[in-house]
């Protein structure tokens, strides 16, 4: 039936789907089969192996030029970036001058030799074939998603990785973090700010009190006014 993957789907093991749709690309699972939490094709690496077509890029920061997963026997020179821990999705660049070829403490223990290395936003996109947010999908950390289609708002996951319980980018705010494109207002139900609805009271009660104190001052005048023409 040439089936199409699908988001929180249950699959016997050995089953084969195409991934993206009219990709081409088709993926087997694992042999004693998938429940609805194993996630996309060709991101699940675990789960799911490429048996026809071309392979889909699925490297977080896959734009940074890293040259490897970083152990405590690596010889590193200025300039360049690590992976740590291994498939973690998390970057560090040597960042002291003077460099090469040393041995280092771990990049998150030597804090004057490495510095945390942001992920490429668009790049990364681009790297991994521009994918477009899937409800339902397991993600790894560092990962960069467009939402919505065609949109050119990217997103990059949280470093840990998220399950497919993760919700939409731009409204699950905790997990998902804008990255390109035009900001948007994570307050997306409509509902007027309320406090911007208090200034705007606050500020038309200004003039009307000033104008009430104006009309309390014409009439004391005009009562002064009686009174001493009475006298008079």
């Amino acid at each position: 039936g040439q089936p199409v993957w699908a988001a929180g789907t249950a699959y016997a093991g050995n089953y084969v789907v195409e991934w993206p749709a009219n990709s081409g690309n088709l993926y087997i699972s694992e042999a004693g089969g998938l429940t609805n939490q194993a996630g996309e094709p060709g991101v699940d690496v675990g789960h799911w192996m490429l048996c026809s077509g071309q392979p889909i890029p699925s490297n977080p920061c896959a734009g940074l030029n890293s040259v490897g997963v970083w152990t405590n026997m690596t010889g590193v020179s200025t300039g360049e970036i690590y992976e740590f821990p291994a498939g973690s999705g998390t970057f560090y660049e040597v960042v002291i001058g003077n460099y090469t070829n040393q041995t280092t403490n771990a990049p998150n223990v030597d804090l004057d030799v490495w510095a945390l290395k942001d992920c490429p936003c668009k790049e990364t996109w681009v790297a991994n074939g521009q994918p477009v947010w899937a409800a339902g999908t397991a993600y790894a950390g560092n990962y960069v998603v467009e939402w919505p289609a065609n949109s050119g708002n990217l997103y990059i996951s949280e470093a840990g990785g998220l399950t497919n319980q993760a919700g939409e980018p731009g409204v699950d705010v905790g997990h998902w973090m804008q990255c390109d494109g035009d900001m948007v207002d994570a307050d997306m139900d409509g509902t007027p700010d309320a406090d911007a609805d208090s200034d705007e009271d606050s500020d038309a009660a200004i003039p009307a009190l000033g104008m009430m104190a104006t009309m309390l001052s014409v009439l004391a005048a005009g009562v002064l006014f009686q009174r001493t023409s009475r006298e008079q």
